[in-house]
C-alpha cells in the first residue's frame, strides 16, 4: 500500500500530486451547467457556483410506512399526514447525518428538480475546501459517479469507480483509482440510480451501494434518483438518511433568475458592471412578467417551481426579450428539451425523438384527460391507445411496445413520472393539457374527423378543459377558430359563459368573423335560444371586425328580439360619439365598451375564488 507523498512509480508524481492534478481536473470538468433549453443563440458557460441556489428537502423520519412516492408533492403530503418530516435545507444533510451516526444520504426528486446540479455543487464546495463547513471530514475527496454509465455489472461498484476514475478527461494514470480507495476518504457522489434502466439490474446496484457503505466505515455515499426509479426492490438501507427535494419557492426561483441571467451576461460581456446592471433589468423584467396576472393563474407560473423548467423560461426570455403569450409554443419547445435537448446535453441520444414522443403521447394524454381529475393510469391501461400511434410513429426500441416506451419515457427524459411502480403520468398538467389540445388539433386536420372537437365543444365551461380549449385556439398551421366556433355558437353553453368566450378570442392564433357572421345570417324565427346567441355574436364581432358588423345594422333593426335592436339603435346612435366632451371641465372623453373578465386565482388564498367580473361601458 502506498502512502500519501509517495511516488506511484520512479519519478513520477506523488501521490499528494496525482489527487491534486485529478481536483484540478474534475473541478474543471464540473464546473459549468450544462446548457439544456430552447434552440437558443445562447452559447456560454453557465459557472454552478454561481448560479446555485440552496434547495429546501424533507427528511422521512418515519420508522415505518410507505417508501414510493409519485413524485415531491406526494411525498410531502405523505409525510404532512404522518407529521414525520422535517425540512431542511440541502446543504444542511451532512450534519443532520452525523448526529444521526449515518454517512449515507439519499436524494430524491422530480425529473429537473436540480439533483444532479446539487452533486457537482457539493464536489466543487470539497475540492475548495469547504467539506468541514458541511459538516464533512475536512481531507475528504469527492468522486463523482453518473450510474447512467455503468455497463458492467459482473465486476461489482469498486470496478465501475476505478473506471470513473481512469477516464481520459480526468488525466490520471493506470491505478490511481485503487490508490485512492486504499489511501484517502472518499465521497461518493452516485448520480442517478434511477437511470440503470433495468429494475433487476437497479436493485443489484442498490445492494451494493449499501454493502459499500457498510464495509466502507472512513466514505461517506450521497446517492439521487427520480422518485419514479426508486422501487421498493431499489430502495436503499436505513443506513441512508432519505430526503425529498422541495419544489422551488417564490424567492428561489427569483434569486436563481437573477443568478442565471448574472452568470449569462456577465460571461458575454467584457465590461462586469454594465453586464450586472442589464442582468438585473431583465431579472425584474422576467419576475414581473411572471407575476402578471395572466401567469399567476395559469400553469406557466407553476413551471417556475422546477429549476430546469425555469431555465428554461429564462433562456426564451433572453431570446425574445419577452415570454410569449402563447403557451402552447411554450410548451413545445419544453417537450424538445425533456424529449431531446437534455440527452444531447449530457452526450447520449435519446431513444424516443420529440417527434416520436409527440406522435404517441397525444393520444395518451387525450385519454387520459377524458376522465376528469384523471392524471395517471397503467401501461396496460394505456397501450391500446398507444399501439395505434407506436405503429404510425415507427418506433422499433426494445420490443415496440407501450410499455418499453412508457419505461423509456419516463426512467430517461422525465416528461412521465410514475406512480407506486406502476401508473404513469405527466410531469406537469400543462404538458398533458397542451398534448390532449395537439392531438384534436390533429384528428380534426389530419384524419378529417370533427368527433373529438364536437366532444370538446361540448366540455365548455367545464375547468377541467378550460387549458386544453385554450391551448387549443392557440396552436397554430392552421388555426382551428372557426371550426371550433362553428360547434360552439350552435349550443347553450355559448352565452353561458360569455367571459370564457373573451378569452377563446384572447387566446386563438387566428380569428375570424365567419362564425358569428354565419350565425347572424340565419333566420331568426321564433328561438330565443338562437336570439341569445345571436346577441353574444353581435358583441363579438364588434371586437373583431367592426365592418362586418355596420353592414348588418340596417337588417338587424327588424330583428324580432327586442334586446338585439336597442343594442343596434345605440351602436348607431354611438357611432358618432365614441368622443364627446364633458360639459364640466371641457375634457375629451372617450367610450370605453362594456365587457366582461376573470378576476382573482387559484393558487394565492388572497385572491380565491376566481370569479368573473362585469362592467358597463362608460367614457
Amino acid at each position: 500500500m502506498l502512502n500519501a507523498g509517495q511516488p506511484g512509480e520512479k519519478d513520477g508524481p506523488t501521490f499528494d500530486q496525482e489527487i491534486q492534478q485529478y481536483c484540478d481536473s474534475a473541478k474543471s470538468l464540473h464546473k459549468d451547467l450544462p446548457l439544456i433549453g430552447f434552440k437558443t443563440t445562447l452559447r456560454t458557460p453557465i459557472l454552478i457556483k454561481d448560479i446555485y441556489v440552496p434547495l429546501d428537502a424533507v427528511i422521512d423520519f418515519r420508522a415505518t410506512g410507505d417508501a414510493y412516492f409519485a413524485d415531491a408533492e406526494d411525498a410531502h403530503e405523505c409525510l404532512e399526514r404522518s407529521g414525520e418530516g422535517r425540512e431542511i435545507s440541502v446543504p444542511e444533510a451532512f450534519k443532520v447525518c452525523g448526529r444521526m451516526g449515518r454517512q449515507g444520504i439519499v436524494i430524491l426528486g422530480d425529473p429537473g428538480s436540480g439533483k444532479t446540479t446539487h452533486l457537482r455543487r457539493l464536489m466543487l464546495w470539497c475540492i475548495g475546501g469547504g467539506a468541514k463547513e458541511l459538516g464533512l471530514p475536512e481531507d475528504i475527496i469527492p468522486v463523482f459517479l453518473p450510474l447512467r454509465e455503468l455497463r458492467d455489472l459482473d465486476h461489482g461498484l469498486d470496478a465501475f469507480i476505478q473506471d470513473q476514475l481512469v477516464k481520459p478527461h480526468l488525466k490520471t494514470r493506470e491505478g490511481f483509482g485503487k490508490r485512492l480507495m486504499e489511501n484517502r476518504r472518499l465521497l461518493f457522489l452516485l448520480d442517478g440510480l434511477d437511470e440503470v434502466a433495468e429494475p433487476e439490474e437497479r436493485a443489484q446496484v442498490s445492494r451494493w451501494i449499501d454493502e459499500a457503505l457498510k464495509y466502507d466505515s472512513d466514505n461517506w455515499f450521497v446517492v439521487t434518483s427520480r422518485f419514479a426509479g426508486y422501487t421498493p426492490e431499489a430502495r436503499l438501507s436505513e443506513q441512508f438518511l432519505e430526503m425529498h427535494i422541495r419544489p422551488l419557492n417564490t424567492q428561489q426561483a427569483e434569486t436563481f433568475i437573477r443568478n442565471w441571467y448574472r452568470s449569462v451576461e456577465v460571461a458575454l460581456r467584457e465590461d462586469e458592471d454594465q453586464a450586472k446592471a442589464i442582468a438585473d433589468q431583465k431579472t425584474t423584467d422576467l419576475i414581473q412578467r411572471l407575476q402578471k396576472p395572466e401567469f399567476r393563474s395559469r400553469r406557466v407560473y407553476s413551471m417556475t417551481r422546477n429549476p430546469l423548467l425555469l431555465t428554461n423560461l429564462c433562456l426564451v426570455h433572453r431570446d425574445r426579450a419577452t415570454l410569449p403569450d402563447n403557451r402552447a409554443r411554450l410548451y413545445d419547445e419544453c417537450i424538445d428539451v425533456l424529449l431531446e435537448l437534455w440527452h444531447e446535453a449530457i452526450g447520449l441520444k435519446s431513444p424516443v425523438t420529440a417527434q416520436e414522443g409527440r406522435r404517441v403521447l397525444q393520444p395518451a394524454a387525450l385519454w387520459l384527460h377524458g376522465e376528469e381529475e384523471r392524471t395517471k393510469a397503467t401501461a396496460q391501461e394505456l397501450a391500446p391507445i398507444m399501439t395505434p400511434a407506436l405503429k404510425a410513429a415507427g418506433w422499433n426500441y426494445g420490443t415496440g411496445a407501450a410499455e418499453d416506451f412508457l419505461r423509456v419515457v419516463r426512467d430517461q427524459s422525465g416528461l412521465l413520472t410514475g406512480w407506486s411502480g406502476e401508473q404513469y403520468g405527466f410531469i406537469h398538467l400543462g404538458f398533458q393539457e397542451y398534448l390532449a389540445a395537439s392531438e384534436v388539433h390533429r384528428i380534426s386536420f389530419e384524419e378529417d374527423d370533427p368527433g373529438p372537437l364536437r366532444d370538446l365543444v361540448g366540455q365548455f365551461g367545464k375547468a377541467w378543459w378550460q387549458e386544453v380549449i385554450l391551448v387549443l385556439l392557440a396552436l397554430p398551421r392552421p388555426s382551428i377558430f372557426i371550426r371550433f366556433m362553428r360547434e360552439l355558437v350552435k349550443i347553450p353553453e355559448f352565452i353561458d359563459h360569455p367571459s370564457l368566450v373573451d378569452m377563446c378570442l384572447d387566446e386563438a392564433a387566428a380569428r375570424s368573423p365567419k362564425p358569428f357572421v354565419e350565425l347572424l345570417d340565419r333566420e331568426p324565427g321564433s328561438d330565443e335560444g338562437l336570439w341569445r346567441r345571436q346577441l353574444l355574436a353581435l358583441r363579438l364581432l364588434e371586437r373583431i371586425d367592426e365592418e362586418a358588423l355596420e353592414s348588418r345594422f340596417e337588417s338587424l333593426k327588424k330583428h324580432p328580439f327586442e334586446e338585439i335592436r336597442k343594442w343596434v339603435e345605440q351602436q348607431m346612435a354611438q357611432t358618432d360619439q365614441d368622443v364627446i366632451y364633458s360639459e364640466r371641465g371641457g375634457y375629451e372623453l372617450v367610450m370605453i365598451p362594456g365587457g366582461s373578465f376573470m378576476m382573482g386565482s387559484d393558487e394565492y388564498d388572497d385572491e380565491k375564488p376566481v370569479h368573473e367580473v362585469r362592467l358597463s361601458g362608460f367614457y
